[in-house]
């Protein structure tokens, strides 16, 4: 006889499973090239606000449930509005709040580009005001510039006050439909 945890973790992994047979969100579209059987080509990227509702659709197809909020865009506070089109890898990631609840992130891990990173060093280097000053009006634009650019972009965002388990479930059937 199974003890009630077994079964849950049973029926989890049978829901995960079932949820990775289906097929994955498209960040872009593909369309047959006209007199070229079996060539197609790449359209535009779509946009991550039908990315995120499409995502938050499946998601409650699939029986997860919002408590506080479901997927929403965050790329376009750093200029995102399109699903980035030289990513390297799709992340999400449940983290613990700052003062309460779970937050799941969505992100894509961009390609390093050094010549970007020596213009950005470049343009601090010639600022001539005092060192301090340099550091401080320059360092925040700095760094939000790398992780626009050089790491990890944010695209997504969800809450949940369920728990760590619950926001895990989220992560983890996101990041199947994702194809993370």
């Amino acid at each position: 006889m199974s003890n009630s945890l077994e079964d849950t973790r049973l029926a989890e992994l049978d829901w995960l499973t079932r949820l990775d047979q289906e097929p994955k969100i498209e960040f872009c579209p593909w369309f047959p090239v006209p007199g070229k059987p079996g060539v197609k080509r790449q359209g535009e990227m779509r946009d991550l606000t039908h990315i995120l509702g499409e995502l938050n659709q499946r998601l409650r197809q699939a029986g997860i449930e919002f408590d506080e909020t479901d997927f929403s865009d965050v790329g376009h506070y750093i200029g995102i509005v399109q699903w980035p089109k030289d990513y390297s890898r799709v992340v999400v990631f449940p983290v613990t709040g700052g003062s309460e609840g779970h937050y799941i992130h969505i992100a894509v891990i961009a390609p390093i580009d050094p010549e970007a990173i020596q213009k950005a060093l470049n343009a601090v280097r010639l600022d001539s005001s005092p060192l301090a000053k340099t550091v401080d009006r320059h360092l925040g634009e700095f760094f939000l510039f790398l992780r626009r650019h050089q790491g990890i972009q944010d695209l997504a965002l969800a809450k949940t006050f369920r728990g760590w388990g619950h926001a895990c479930r989220i992560a983890n059937a996101a990041a199947t439909l994702l194809g993370a």
